[in-house]
């Protein structure tokens, strides 16, 4: 399975919203967007990601491997990183760490805003596609 997931920020209005699809194996998909409570943009895309991982494996009960596009740099490199205790971010560094090590979920950096005449390739459609449902929906919150 392939999950694209994607977050934007309004940090002066205090909202965060993100965008995540699901694209299975026979090709089905699933777009969904989710209010989110980071006013942080990368807080907000662990987040983001957190709540699609777990709902997927602990909820759902998904026992098969999943790619993660995403384009988060932080997100991107976390398997490989540790993070103090007291940096402002680390329960959820930490959780999502451990969910992506313990599923062996392969995290994929995505570029994000690509222009529409450089979406040569599936996965970036699919980037884009949850890059634009995310500031869309962020701009829909009143």
């Amino acid at each position: 399975m392939e999950i694209y997931i994607d977050s934007s920020v309004d940090a002066k209005r205090g909202k965060s919203v993100g965008c995540y699809k699901l694209v299975g194996a026979s090709g089905r998909e699933l777009v969904r967007t989710v209010n989110l409570e980071s006013i942080e943009s990368t807080a907000a895309e662990l987040e983001l990601a957190l709540r699609v991982l777990s709902a997927l494996y602990e909820e759902a009960g998904w026992n098969e491997g999943v790619t993660l596009y995403t384009d988060c740099t932080n997100l991107a490199n976390l398997k490989t990183r540790r993070y103090s205790i007291y940096h402002h971010n680390a329960a959820l560094y930490n959780r999502l760490r451990k969910l992506l090590i313990d599923h062996d979920v392969v995290v994929v950096k995505a570029k994000g805003h690509t222009k529409r005449a450089k979406l040569i390739f599936s996965q970036q459609k699919h980037f884009a596609e949850v890059d634009r449902g995310a500031r869309k929906a962020l701009r829909a919150l009143a």
